[in-house]
């Protein structure tokens, strides 16, 4: 071999020697930005995992929330339902009284909403037609000293009574002491019903 052909097999082999240096650094370059996308895809997928995870909780949390409050709606539309048949029942049993229980109650009334003076007690036809011989005396005993009241028969709207004294009227029919007094009434049905 010359000198000119050792020369370049020297230089092919310093060459070729290089390349490889420049291709070993270049796969070791390739193989540390591999492990780093593989990290940083891993790290990415563990926050997309983790975003997923709290996307899923919180859907959750909002469907349980949801489900309560259709649960605590569904309650409340049942109470409400009971407080309604209370007082339905309770104006339905005041409306049917009868015999002396419907004059008691009359009588109580009257006694609780009778003024000074004289004034006339109205119930239905029917009512004044069935009333006991002994009523008027015990309506009079019942609404006590300095008032007295006379018994007769007026159209009525609906079941109890009505106290004229001229100019004042003090109504004691059931259905509009019920309405009246409605607030009232729920409120004790919800106490009864619902302790």
């Amino acid at each position: 071999m010359t000198g000119l052909e050792k020369l370049l097999a020297k230089l092919d082999e310093e060459n070729r020697a290089a390349c490889e240096a420049v291709l070993a650094e270049a796969r070791r370059e390739a193989d540390r930005l591999k492990a780093q996308a593989r990290q940083t895809a891993g790290q990415q997928a563990d926050e997309i995992v983790a975003k997923a995870r709290k996307a899923a909780a919180d859907q959750e949390r909002l469907a349980r929330s949801a489900a309560a409050m259709r649960q605590r709606q569904k309650s409340l539309e049942a109470r409400v339902g009971a407080v309604d048949e209370a007082v339905r029942r309770a104006r339905a049993q005041l409306e049917s009284l009868g015999g002396d229980a419907f004059y008691d109650a009359v009588a109580r009334l009257a006694a609780a909403g009778a003024m000074a003076g004289a004034g006339t007690l109205y119930m239905t036809g029917d009512d004044v037609r069935d009333m006991p011989a002994d009523f008027a005396d015990r309506l009079n005993a019942a609404v006590g000293p300095g008032k007295r009241l006379t018994v007769a028969a007026r159209a009525l709207p609906s079941r109890g009574a009505v106290i004229d004294y001229g100019d004042i009227e003090v109504d004691l029919r059931f259905s509009e002491l019920i309405a009246a007094d409605e607030d009232a009434l729920r409120t004790l049905a919800q106490r009864i019903l619902f302790p």
